[in-house]
C-alpha cells in the first residue's frame, strides 16, 4: 500500500545528462520516476523481505545539528559547513527529512557495499516546510546524472526509484537545481520512506546454493530410480 495517495502524474524534465558516466552507466540503471512509482518500485522484489524502508518517524521534528545521521543500511548526510545540519518535519502526518540550510545537496550513503536497489519520496519545501514547485538533480555514485522537475500545479512531490542491473549503488545525491528567473526562490530537499535493497547476506548464497544442489540431488535420484 502506498504511502500517499496517488495523485496526477507529475509534469517533469527528464533529462538523461550522462556527466562522467564512466562509475554507473546509465544503460544499468533502472529509474522510477512517477508520483505512484512506489508502488512499481516494491513489484520488482519476489518478497518484502528483501528490502527495509526507513519513514523517520523516531525522529523529533525540528533541527538535528549533526550533519549525517545514520540508519539501518544507509547514511544521511548533507554539505559539512559551519551550523548546518538536517531538518525533520511532518507534512500531512508523514515524516520527512531534509537539509537545515537552503540549497543544499542531501547525500544518501549505502556504505561500502552498497544496495542493489534504493528507492523513496522526494520534496522541495519552502523555509515554512510547504512544498514548492522546481527542480532537482540526481547524482549517482558520483557518476551518472539526472534532472527531474515537480510541478506543483500537479503534485507536491514524486517518487524516485533507482536499481541497478550490473553494478551496486555506493551514493544517492539529491540537490536543488541553480536558481533562475522563474525559480528565484530557496529550496530544501526532502526525502521519506526510504527504501534499500542491500546485498543479501553470503549466508543467504549459502542456502540458495544449498537448495540448488538438492533440487539437483533428487533429480537425479529421480532419474535413476526410472532407469
Amino acid at each position: 500500500m502506498s504511502l500517499f495517495p496517488l495523485p496526477n502524474l507529475v509534469k517533469r524534465r527528464f533529462l538523461l545528462a550522462l556527466l562522467a558516466s564512466s562509475i554507473v552507466p546509465f544503460s544499468s540503471v533502472k529509474a522510477f520516476t512517477e508520483v505512484d512509482d512506489e508502488t512499481a518500485f516494491l513489484a520488482t522484489f519476489t518478497d518484502p523481505s528483501e528490502y527495509t524502508t526507513e519513514t523517520f518517524s523516531s525522529l523529533s521534528n525540528g533541527e538535528h545539528s549533526t550533519f549525517s545521521m545514520a540508519f539501518t543500511h544507509f547514511t544521511v548526510s548533507t554539505t559539512v559547513t559551519d551550523g548546518n545540519g538536517l531538518w525533520k518535519s511532518d507534512t500531512a502526518g508523514v515524516p520527512w527529512l531534509g537539509t537545515l540550510a537552503p540549497n543544499q545537496a542531501l547525500t544518501i550513503s549505502f556504505g561500502t557495499e552498497g544496495v542493489r536497489a534504493a528507492g523513496m519520496f522526494v520534496s522541495l519545501t519552502d523555509l515554512a516546510d510547504a512544498p514548492q514547485s522546481g527542480a532537482f538533480w540526481v547524482r549517482i555514485n558520483e557518476g551518472t546524472e539526472f534532472e527531474l522537475e515537480i510541478d506543483l500545479e500537479t503534485d507536491e512531490h514524486l517518487y524516485l526509484g533507482i536499481q541497478a542491473t550490473d553494478t551496486l549503488i555506493k551514493t544517492l545525491e539529491l540537490r536543488p537545481a541553480d536558481k533562475t528567473p522563474e525559480m528565484d526562490e530557496d529550496r530544501w530537499v526532502t526525502v521519506a520512506a526510504v527504501t534499500v535493497a542491500p546485498v543479501p547476506e553470503p549466508s543467504t548464497y549459502l542456502l540458495l546454493g544449498g537448495g540448488a544442489l538438492a533440487f539437483l540431488a533428487l533429480k537425479r535420484r529421480q532419474r535413476a530410480s526410472r532407469g
